[in-house]
């Protein structure tokens, strides 16, 4: 039996994918824009996907609906949007009202009390500063030890983990208080795995029918 999860800020759902290949079962995306919905739909696999401003929704009637009693929802995870903290565009910071909703993860997790919390945003999340002597990271600590979670942080490069790209990202990951937690230690490769290696074998391409 894979372990229930939700997705919050889910995208075109490739956070879903991967979460789901680690042995959970994504029981609901959440996302506003419609093109992402129409793509998280048609791959729902009997997945609840709902299009709506995660800021409207009562957390505790999601769980509700949803059916998720209370400390039996296994991972709350989400990517909330990066370009206030992202290196390219106008990267205006906590001045960027986008950059309050990583907050609605501590929302969340207060009403369904899952197992752990997971949260993928760009490096440079981890070094804004949410006031001139606070930085973001450490607000967000403390508003999930409010509700009982330790927060662990770091910047993880996709290429040490056999993936073929060079994709440094900060993963935030938060577990009851005292649970012991440590991020996953590098692959001893010899080198990266390249592109070329993992698509070599793809079947070459064919037309689509006619209708």
């Amino acid at each position: 039996m894979r372990h229930p999860a939700v997705s919050l800020f889910s995208g075109a759902g490739g956070m879903d994918i991967g979460v789901d290949g680690a042995g959970f079962k994504t029981q609901c995306s959440i996302e506003l824009d419609p093109h992402c919905v129409s793509t998280l739909c048609h791959n729902s696999r009997e997945k609840v996907v709902w299009q709506v401003d995660i800021r409207v929704l009562d957390a505790f009637r999601v769980a509700s609906t949803l059916n998720t009693a209370p400390e039996r929802l296994a991972l709350l995870y989400g990517g909330p949007p990066c370009q206030p903290f992202s290196q390219i565009g106008k990267r205006e910071g906590m001045s960027d009202p986008r950059s309050q909703l990583a907050f609605e993860m501590v929302r969340f997790a207060k009403a369904l009390k899952p197992a752990a919390v997971m949260i993928e945003q760009v490096p440079k999340f981890l070094d804004t500063k949410f006031s001139p002597k606070s930085p973001l990271k450490d607000v967000l600590a403390e508003e999930f030890l409010a509700i009982g979670y330790d927060l662990h942080a770091m910047v993880l490069d996709a290429s040490d983990y056999d993936v073929p790209q060079r994709r440094r990202r900060a993963i935030v990951a938060c577990v009851p208080c005292g649970q012991a937690y440590e991020f996953p230690f590098k692959l001893l490769l010899s080198q990266p795995t390249r592109v070329g290696e993992v698509i070599d074998n793809l079947t070459p391409p064919t037309r689509p029918s006619q209708c």
